[in-house]
């Protein structure tokens, strides 16, 4: 018998899920401007760390699923990691260098990365075949909790940073992500919960027909790994071109004017899912379907199309701030459309259709699986941004009041990006190490005159003694190629994937009302 009841677990879990997403998105929101500001970390170096780390997050549900069904089931998998995830920010807030930066990272990882697919399978575990018509309509509330969550963090902890410092601004996260071990604990009696069932497990893992929609589903998120590599990078190379001081960060709207910090440009995101989402689930999807049915891989296959042209987009503003023009933020909303309509697509879908073609017994390794495809973007991005390196020897100090560099064997353009990672025997006029991302405003022969990215004003009062064999470090890549770089990656996985969604055959499987419960 069907019923319009959703079950009494899902606003613990909502709840959960909204808290969880503000402490992960909070954090993220900073963590490109607390490595290149606070912690003086070259743009480059910062970029391939972020996604390292979102590798990692993307990486371990695996692990986490595999525990969920193999050992603890998903409750116990959930609040274990939640407390490993509550320790990372610990450790973010207290210990304000790299190596804490990286430790607590390591543990966000590991917990954020872990609850993962338990917490998406959770919720559609509460559903059986009485009340899976309401399964398709509780993801999309899921995924609204998600992007409200980041939505009030990346507006807040942004001020935090630059109003309080690093402590206060990973703190507030950290004690979020405590609230949200809470409120999900507090739920406890009130799941429908699938025991560990090892035996159902292995024998569906020997099933060919598991094995064929498994490994159809592999093809999938291979191609949505691509996507991934793009959508990732709006919480880095985003960041950094909204930090560049030729954009006009003012914003108006009507008789209201103020400016954005580069960080908080990532609010958009959330506010255009919560707008998006019920536009698409309530009229444009209903609109055609109208007039044909809707498959879900032919969804994807057109966010993948969409989402090449934000890149294609943000490669222009490169362009335009090469030039010296002043660029205002607003091309950012566009971009920021352009991809988040693309989101609503691939990643919304991918979610429904992952719980959908699982079997019962395989729900959080499969979601394991799809989120794979976000580690894998994730290190294309990496590999990419380690593979457009090239080092530099640099070989003195020029002028008077030694305000350029001499470099070895090597023409630059003015307008390049030259970063120094680490110490190499020089302060700044401040007595600080002379490290960090520096662009150059001139060039003579082999000497290189630097300009602040987020002030643009000249680096002078260079000193010191430089260090034998001292390296900076440019990319082969960068600028506007750089954006088309990626947008024309897409656009290539949006076509090979085009016969996979023409052949690809889908299915629903939920749980039954007898299936093994608690």
């Amino acid at each position: 018998m069907k019923t319009s009841t959703y079950p009494g677990g899902i606003p613990y879990i909502i709840g959960n899920e909204l808290a969880e997403r503000f402490s992960y998105y909070g954090m993220k929101a900073i963590l490109m401007t607390f490595m290149t500001q606070h912690l003086l970390m070259g743009e480059g170096e910062s970029v391939e760390l972020i996604h390292k780390f979102g590798a990692g997050v993307y990486l371990f549900p695996i692990l986490g699923a595999f525990l969920s069904d193999f050992f603890l089931g998903k409750y116990k998998t959930i609040i274990s990691l939640s407390v490993v995830y509550t320790l990372g920010h610990l450790v973010m807030s207290l210990i304000e260098n790299k190596t804490g930066m990286m430790v607590g990272l390591g543990l966000i990882a590991l917990g954020s990365g872990g609850i993962k697919p338990c917490v998406s399978a959770h919720v559609g575990d509460q559903f059986d075949d009485s009340n899976q018509n309401l399964l398709d309509r509780i993801f999309n509330w899921f995924y609204l909790a998600v992007n409200l969550g980041a939505f009030v963090s990346t507006i807040l902890t942004p001020i935090l940073l630059e109003k309080f410092g690093p402590q206060i601004a990973f703190g507030i996260p950290g004690a979020l992500m405590l609230l949200a071990t809470l409120v999900f604990w507090l739920g406890n009696k009130k799941y429908v919960s699938i025991e560990p069932d090892k035996d159902q497990i292995l024998k569906d893992l020997k099933n060919p027909e598991t094995l064929k929609t498994i490994g159809k589903l592999l093809v999938v998120y291979l191609f949505i790994s691509v996507f991934s590599a793009l959508y990732e990078q709006t919480s880095s190379t985003w960041i950094i071109q909204a930090n560049h001081f030729g954009m006009d960060k003012t914003i108006e709207f009507l008789s209201w004017k103020w400016e954005v910090l580069p960080s908080q440009i990532q609010s958009i995101n959330p506010v255009m899912v919560l707008t998006l989402v019920p536009i698409f689930s309530f009229l444009v999807y209903p609109f055609i379907e109208r007039f044909t049915t809707i498959k879900s891989l032919w969804k994807i296959a057109t966010g993948m199309f969409i989402a090449a042209f934000s890149f294609f987009l943000l490669g222009i503003v490169e362009q335009k701030l090469l030039q010296g023009e002043t660029v205002s933020i607003s091309w950012h909303f566009w971009a920021f459309l352009i991809i988040t309509i693309a989101e609503v697509l691939v990643n919304i879908t991918a979610l429904e259709i992952s719980y959908k073609q699982a079997p019962v017994s395989l729900k959080s390794i499969i979601m394991g699986l799809y989120l794979l495809s976000h580690s894998l973007g994730n290190l294309i991005t990496t590999g990419v941004n380690h593979a457009i390196v090239s080092p530099t020897e640099v070989v003195g100090l020029a002028g008077d009041k030694a305000t350029s560099l001499e470099v070895k064997n090597k023409t630059f353009a003015v307008g390049e990006k030259i970063e120094i990672r680490e110490s190499i025997g020089l302060k700044d006029k401040n007595g600080e190490d002379f490290k960090g991302t520096y662009l150059i405003s001139g060039v003579n022969k082999n000497n290189i005159q630097l300009q602040g990215i987020t002030t643009g004003k000249p680096i002078a009062g260079i000193q010191g003694v430089l260090t034998q064999g001292a390296q900076i470090y440019s990319a082969k890549l960068s600028g506007k190629a750089y954006f088309d770089f990626f947008g024309l990656l897409m656009l290539a996985a949006f076509v090979l994937f085009i016969p996979v969604a023409y052949f690809f055959k889908e299915k629903t499987i939920v749980q039954s009302a007898n299936t093994n419960l608690h």
